[in-house]
């Protein structure tokens, strides 16, 4: 049946620990971004205002943020990214830090070009933050070891699928 075999693929069970190690990838590679490009990104709303065109979420902000809104955007997505990657209250920061991460980007690719290699990093982690990605290797994690290694299910292997799909 073709319904099952779809079930198969898409709900077939990971473990935890594999969903959280992407969590943690994702959220170092982005703050490895965000911190070794932060005196190139601080340099943004001294642009010429001319260079700004809108895309994605910033269509409703037709104007560039002033230096000060930029600097709170990039500590807010900063932050909300380190605590991301320890996996602390993550069924609020994981979808708080998604759309925080889309906006920064999509402000950061307002400005004369669009940088095409960080929409998978992007849709990684939208993909990740609206999930039980923290369930195993973090702060919200239960403590015992042996509790978090026999954590497997189908809630942690569809979003790895998905993040297959859409590197794809």
């Amino acid at each position: 049946n073709v319904l099952i075999k779809f079930e198969q693929f898409w709900f077939a069970p990971l473990p935890a620990k594999r969903l959280a190690i992407l969590r943690i990838i994702t959220g170092l590679f982005s703050l490895w971004y965000l911190l070794s490009s932060y005196n190139m990104l601080m340099k943004l709303p001294e642009t010429d205002a001319s260079m700004y065109e809108p895309v994605g979420l910033m269509y409703f902000f037709p104007e560039p943020f002033s230096k000060q809104v930029f600097f709170i955007l990039l500590l807010t997505t900063i932050t909300l990214n380190i605590i991301y990657i320890l996996g602390w209250k993550f069924r609020v920061i994981g979808p708080l830090f998604a759309i925080v991460l889309l906006l920064f980007f999509c402000y950061r690719n307002s400005w004369s070009m669009i940088y095409h290699n960080y929409i998978a990093l992007v849709l990684h982690v939208m993909i990740i933050g609206f999930t039980a990605a923290a369930d195993a290797l973090s702060l919200d994690a239960s403590n015992s070891k042996k509790q978090q290694s026999a954590l497997t299910g189908w809630q942690y292997g569809w979003p790895v699928k998905l993040i297959c799909l859409a590197t794809g």
